[in-house]
């Protein structure tokens, strides 16, 4: 990968994503400072190598460890700085990188520092970046299942989420993984069948059962779910039970908040798909 901070303007960045950049670099040793435009990795480890040359005799075996300890902590610093620059263009102007936590910030490149596959950095990036946006949002437990997860778990877990409609009302968003038939054509050839599922459940991102149902303890009159940039609404009060079928998996807590960060493929024709499904159900959709 081509250098980090070196390749960016800092000064022409947006308030909150210098907050941010200040932030990490406070809580992880200097990560990566707005007024420091140079390569730290390489100038990092070139200054931890003298610290340790003057401390130990030098022979070639202990040569050959201080070059792998080098390019050890070199390869870290490339993978720290490059989750930082993949979060950048998700913090919004509104983010609030100050309220994030000291703690959550150590533990969250304790784990990163170790993450060098590039679509496994931007799902990073973009916990880090809500994290910024929304302080609190991300558990530490999530994180650090987050750093369990291999890249196959990860491609499993957004299969899956090609399938989840997006609930908002009032304040309100849940992400909802609508899967009313295992053996269906529409998920079995878009990669999603039990198999997968069992898998998800078994690492702790679902749960499987015999039917659910969602409810707003609210009744709000209008209610939406959105499938990508389609939108149905409807309202609870009008429903029996005041409850709506999903289907047969539901996320559990660190799985809603995965789901936020994962960028879907949508599926032809799963939209007319559900649709159908509710209203063979009895549900209204307005408009």
């Amino acid at each position: 990968m081509a250098s980090g901070f070196a390749l960016v303007d800092l000064g022409k960045l947006s308030e909150p994503v210098n907050t941010l950049i200040e932030k990490v670099s406070d809580a992880v040793g200097g990560l990566c400072k707005p007024w420091q435009i140079r390569r730290i990795a390489k100038a990092e480890a070139a200054a931890h190598l003298i610290q340790v040359e003057t401390h130990i005799q030098s022979d070639e075996v202990r040569q050959r460890a201080l070059a792998r300890l080098a390019e050890e902590e070199a390869a870290k610093q490339t993978n720290m700085e490059a989750v930082v620059l993949k979060s950048i263009p998700h913090v919004s102007d509104a983010a609030n990188p100050s309220g994030m936590q000291k703690d959550w910030i150590v533990n969250f490149f304790d784990k990163v520092r170790l993450i060098s596959d590039d679509e496994m950095q931007e799902t990073w990036a973009r916990v880090l970046a809500g994290e910024a946006n929304s302080p609190g949002e991300y558990s530490k437990r999530t994180v650090n299942f987050l750093a369990s997860m291999d890249k196959k778990d990860a491609q499993s877990f957004q299969a899956l989420c090609s399938f989840v409609w997006v609930y908002e009302a009032s304040e309100k968003r849940e992400f909802w993984p609508v899967v009313f038939d295992f053996g269906n054509k529409i998920y079995t050839s878009n990669g999603v069948d039990f198999e997968l599922l069992a898998h998800l459940e078994s690492i702790g991102l679902v749960k499987i059962g015999q039917g659910f149902s969602r409810e707003d303890p609210e009744d709000n009159v209008t209610s939406r779910i959105m499938y990508g940039a389609q939108a149905l609404e409807f309202s609870f009060c009008d429903l029996e039970g005041h409850q709506i079928h999903v289907g047969e998996v539901l996320l559990t807590s660190v799985g809603e908040q995965l789901a936020k960060v994962c960028s879907p493929q949508e599926i032809e024709g799963f939209y007319e798909y559900s649709k159908a499904k509710w209203e063979l159900e009895g549900v209204k959709f307005k408009g």
